[in-house]
Order: structure tokens, then sequence, then C-alpha cells
């Protein structure tokens, strides 16, 4: 929804009831931490609809990530979730979205460091199935699933590299998402049309 969930849209869904609660676009962390006064106008419109905003942030730096979500937990949301699936290419060579995947461990330090900034707000992780090979979930969600950090899953079952294309055999990227994710809760998303 990057692009689209702003000002007036936002306003208008929120006016008409459609939502019970909002994950905004992303929110991109790269140079610095995110000024608080940034973070409060990119919320602005979520928050004014009276509904729990979980707000998205995308980036690779575990400091400045942590510092913009405890600003943002200073707002009021309702908590955070790191995007690790956008297959953007100017996300994916700035290292953010998608291309964190290559690096769970740093994952696994974001997570941590959010969860200390935010005190008891939730903490959700939205990722791909891999790279290349959707396989390659069989690597890094065992153990994303059960880090202590980790509060809730959003899975895209394509690959950074299948980006939007229609895949064959989603029912069962999904099926094994939910085996791996081992009673982790898990939100399936993307291409859920079979």
């Amino acid at each position: 929804m990057e692009g689209v969930a702003r000002g007036a849209f936002v306003a208008a869904v929120g006016k008409l009831d459609l939502v019970s609660r909002w994950m905004t676009p992303f929110l991109r962390v790269s140079g610095e931490s995110a000024p608080r006064r940034a973070i409060e106008r990119f919320l602005a419109p979520f928050l004014a609809t009276g509904k729990p905003t979980t707000l998205q942030l995308m980036g690779d730096d575990p400091e400045k990530i942590a510092a913009t979500a405890r600003a943002a937990a200073q707002c009021g949301i309702a908590g955070i979730n790191l995007n690790c699936g956008c297959p953007s290419n100017r996300v994916v060579r700035h290292r953010a979205g998608g291309a964190i995947l290559a690096d769970t461990q740093k994952i696994g330090r974001i997570a941590q460091r959010v969860k200390e900034e935010i005190g008891g707000l939730p903490f959700s992780l939205k990722f791909r199935s891999g790279e290349r090979d959707w396989r390659e979930i069989e690597k890094f969600l065992p153990g994303l699933a059960a880090s202590p950090a980790v509060d809730m899953l959003f899975y895209h079952c394509r690959t950074v590299s299948e980006a939007y294309r229609d895949v064959i055999g989603r029912e069962e990227r999904f099926r094994r998402c939910a085996e791996l994710a081992a009673g982790k809760p898990l939100v399936l998303n993307g291409d859920l049309d079979f």
C-alpha cells in the first residue's frame, strides 16, 4: 500500500470503518534513525482514525531501527513490524527489505534491540520464502520463530527474486511455513487467491 495509504485514503477507510487496525506502509530507516517529528507526521493519518496502528520499518541497522522504534513507541502505536520482504531492486540494492534475509543473525539483532526499546509492545517480522529458492525458509525460519523477541510472523510465499509474479505450489509453501513457525502466531499474505 505504499503510495496509496496516505492522508485522505486512510481517513476515508477509517471513517467507513473498513479496518479494525492498521499496518502502515514501510518507513525507511537508512542514513539516520527517523526523527520524532517525521515519525509523528508519518503516523498521523493512521492514529487519527483511532484504530490500533503497527508501524512497519525497513532498514538494516539494528541501532537506527531500534532508535526509530523507541521514538515511535512514544507516539501511541500498537506495535512494530520489520519488513524483510520488499523485493524492489532499489530497496534490495540498499541491503534492506528482502535483502536482509541473507543475514538472519542481523534480523535477530534488530529484533532484540527493538524489543529492548519498545517495552511490552509486540514486534513482528514480515518476510518472504528466501532470496531465490523458497526452500531457503528451512534455514532461517526455525531460528526466527524461536526468538523470544519476535511475537508474530507475516509470511509472503514468494521469494525476493520472484517479486510479484505468479508462482506454483503456494499451498505447499504456506503449509511448510506454518510447520516451521512452530506455533508462533502467523499471518499468511501475498497471492492468497487459491
